[in-house]
């Protein structure tokens, strides 16, 4: 029987929704494991290029769905009325939505080679290539916030674990594979045993993660049971953009400071991003900030005069430094002594596009007229991990750098014992800040460290190493928040030997298109 053009676009957009709900609610996050069926089993009746249209409207409904937040964060950033940010939300979400577009066509073209050559049926041959070239753009395809399928299943956290021997590309694919196992066990009898073996697949993947978080658990106990660990405070202003703009906000965060210091001795205070409104004015560059100074006053005499004492306190605000040409900014994290002492500085790495810079501005600041908030920082490129007087050395991540896990396993195999997280959410209203919390909670999960967040609006947290989320505070909440940390070991399996599996996946996806373009007999 022969489907429609419609019926076959409606299950597209119908499934792409279904999957991309998981990224916004994670009580969806079931949804990935069969939502991606449906995509399939239309693909499988299309040509190349129709499968290639359908998995573009898959992929814009599936960011429609998971991420509507982006529309307003358009609105805030280009100051420009809903109905205009809607539709660049929309052009954004067909710019997102390629990505699949590119996994379902180049995969329903090369199940034609696999078709021709060894003689299988259409839906086993898209079992065969749809995994690799899926995984493969998920790694390979530019995002401005990327998005791995790992996210969507932190509802349950046994089925995360894995991620300390394989990253994200192992959940990636798993569940893809145990969607186009089921597609082709439905629509070809010969493929259930490999569906039986894709149920297997993911029933050790279930075991290995209730092994490890046993085992996770237990080394976590010895460290807090010997005092391995240190005590760290939070405080969250969670103003509003106009409460944001005045000079409220520094006695704010003293005032909070002081009351996370009443509350229990602590070692370490990390304040969100950008809260540190002083300007700070610094020798050296990209590699790092040296002999720091505030209104030309050495910064430790100057924090002194400001800051509570008797413990390690991390800042972040803008940082200059001069050089023969001109004045360069950072978003730079300051780490102080409990005397105020600098200790050091880390300069943010991946900057946001229209805020802390414009794209293309240096070439047409014509640009800057229609971006007013858009600002001109430099990219660092120096130190990401900060010591403490004690040794406890600190893996800096600042705003939505926790979204990389390159990132992250840097810092990791350079050596650090908890990863920090500084952020500002406050021009992402909605869902954005559990997105960022959950995306985040997998670079813990990857390394097996502790995960301390200090966001400006919520959400503050602690991560533990399993993804527990074991202290918080919400969204919009106004107070100050303590929890304990342990330094961790030396990483993990996946720390030391990165993306091996996206780099299998892109040299299999490959050699399918090769064996695709061969001449047959």
């Amino acid at each position: 029987m022969k489907s429609s053009p419609v019926f076959h676009a409606a299950v597209c957009a119908l499934s792409g929704a279904a999957y991309g709900l998981g990224y916004q609610l994670i009580g969806w996050g079931p949804l990935a494991w069969v939502s991606i069926s449906p995509a399939l089993w239309v693909c499988g009746r299309s040509r190349p290029g129709q499968a290639f249209l359908y998995g573009w409207l898959f992929g814009a409904a599936s960011f429609a769905a998971g991420c509507p937040w982006v529309a307003s964060t358009i609105a805030q950033f280009l100051n420009l009325p809903m109905a205009p940010a809607a539709a660049l939300f929309g052009v954004f979400a067909l710019g997102e939505g390629l990505q699949f577009a590119l996994a379902l066509g180049l995969a329903r073209w090369a199940a034609e080679g696999l078709q021709l050559r060894l003689g299988l049926s259409i839906p086993s041959a898209l079992a065969l290539a749809v995994p690799p070239f899926w995984v493969a753009v998920e790694w390979l395809y530019p995002e401005q916030f990327p998005k791995y399928m790992a996210m969507t299943q932190l509802f349950h956290l046994p089925l995360v674990q894995s991620l300390d021997l394989f990253g994200t590309a192992g959940l990636t694919w798993l569940i893809c594979g145990f969607n186009v196992a089921l597609y082709a066990a439905f629509c070809d009898p010969k493929a259930r045993r490999a569906f039986a073996a894709m149920v297997l697949l993911a029933a050790a993947n279930e075991g290995y993660g209730l092994l490890r978080m046993r085992q996770v658990d237990a080394e976590v106990a010895r460290k807090f049971l010997n005092g391995d660990m240190i005590r760290i405070g939070v405080p969250q202003g969670a103003q509003t953009l106009t409460e944001r703009a005045s000079d409220a906000k520094f006695p704010l965060y003293v005032s909070l400071t002081d009351l996370a210091l009443k509350n229990a001795p602590l070692d370490l205070v990390v304040w969100p991003e950008s809260v540190f409104a002083p300007e700070v004015l610094g020798a050296g560059g990209p590699e790092g900030l040296s002999n720091p100074t505030l209104d030309g006053i050495p910064l430790q005499e100057a924090l002194r005069a400001r800051l509570p004492e008797r413990t390690h306190l991390l800042l972040n605000g803008k940082a200059d430094a001069p050089s023969a040409s001109r004045l360069r900014s950072f978003n730079a994290s300051l780490l102080t002594g409990p005397d105020r002492e600098f200790l050091g500085a880390a300069l943010k790495r991946h900057l946001f596009p229209f805020g802390e810079y414009m794209p293309l501005a240096e070439r047409f600041p014509i640009l800057l007229r229609y971006s007013p908030r858009s600002s001109s920082y430099m990219r660092g490129r120096g130190h990401d991990v900060l010591r403490m007087k004690d040794g406890t050395r600190l893996g800096i991540l600042i705003c939505y750098e926790d979204l990389l896990p390159v990132y992250v396993r840097g810092s990791v195999r350079k050596g650090l014992d908890i990863l920090v997280e500084q952020s500002s959410d406050i021009w992402f209203p909605g869902r954005l800040p559990y997105f960022h919390l959950h995306a985040g909670s997998l670079r813990a999960i990857e390394n097996r460290k502790f995960m301390v967040r200090a966001v400006e609006s919520g959400i503050s947290a602690m991560v533990d190493p399993v993804g527990r989320v074991t202290q918080s505070l919400g969204f919009g909440v106004r107070g100050a928040m303590t929890a304990q940390a342990a330094r961790m070991g030396d990483g993990t399996l996946y720390s030391h030997t990165g993306d091996v599996l996206y780099f299998a996946a892109a040299l299999l996806s490959l050699g399918l298109l090769v064996l695709r373009l061969s001449p047959t007999r």
